[in-house]
């Protein structure tokens, strides 16, 4: 039944799926700047990967919850890619909609992150991954700094 939900969804995908504003400019910024990147999801690779291509979107490294274990806010997916980029946590930072996203990084050792209010989370939902340190919370992607 899936595999024919994700056909009909997969033929219609491009009119369903934009990047969010400033998604472009800090993939860019990324490439331009030496920094790998990766989509950590609790969705399935293979689904996460059609979504970023009907979006015109690429990104060295996709993490899908099938490939781990266990899916956020367990560490599994951020560790998976980490070893898959070749990047050690101390050099890393997770930029995430969700507080499942910090603590995720968090646990796996991730040296810093940031909250981006994009999602179904507000600012009081990070209010205690804020609380414990090490965490921006901004308005939107085109407020993350990565240096």
């Amino acid at each position: 039944m899936f595999r024919r939900v994700d056909a009909d969804i997969d033929h219609r995908l491009g009119s369903l799926v934009r990047a969010l504003p400033g998604t472009r400019a800090l993939l860019a910024r990324c490439v331009e700047l030496g920094i790998k990147t990766a989509v950590v999801t609790n969705d399935v690779a293979t689904r996460a990967e059609r979504t970023l291509a009907a979006a015109g979107l690429a990104v060295d490294v996709i993490a899908g919850s099938d490939l781990v274990a266990h899916g956020k806010p367990a560490p599994d997916l951020a560790r998976f890619a980490l070893a898959k980029l070749g990047v050690d946590p101390n050099d890393a930072v997770c930029v995430g909609d969700h507080p499942h996203d910090i603590d995720m990084a968090k646990a796996a050792g991730i040296a810093r992150a940031i909250a981006v209010l994009t999602g179904t989370s507000d600012a009081a939902a990070f209010a205690r991954t804020r609380s414990e340190g090490g965490v921006d919370v901004v308005a939107g992607l085109d407020r993350v700094r990565l240096l």
